[in-house]
């Protein structure tokens, strides 16, 4: 069960996830916006807000 688990897994083990997370934060940074799945764009809204 996934019950109270926040983080979101997107199918990829930690260092990939951390890596994709940070690319497209930059990104989204860099550009304003960003052409991806809703799963990873609600990823990254959490990144991106900090």
């Amino acid at each position: 069960m996934r019950h109270r688990c926040r983080v979101p897994k997107l199918g990829k083990p930690a260092d990939q996830r951390k890596a994709l997370l940070r690319a497209l934060t930059t990104e989204l940074i860099r550009h304003g916006r960003i052409t991806t799945t809703k799963v990873r764009a609600k990823a990254v809204r959490s990144e991106a807000e900090k």
